[in-house]
């Protein structure tokens, strides 16, 4: 099982991984909004997100059938 930490910028919340592999995050500020899209490595079965560290500053995903 492939394991991967990402350390998200401040302000960035509302973390998803796409279809396509792209780890997703936004702001979830409409007065200052952005979104933070990146490619993962591609995975043996597929990304998930398994947990959140260091209040949800810190996403843990793995690669899990």
């Amino acid at each position: 099982m492939t394991k991967i930490k990402v350390e998200l910028p401040k302000g960035f919340m509302n973390v998803g991984v796409s279809l396509r592999n792209d780890l997703i995050a936004n702001t979830n500020d409409s007065a200052n909004w952005d979104t933070l899209r990146f490619p993962l490595p591609k995975p043996t079965f597929k990304w998930q997100i398994h947990s959140y560290e260091d209040d949800n500053k810190i996403v843990n995903l793995i690669d899990k059938q």
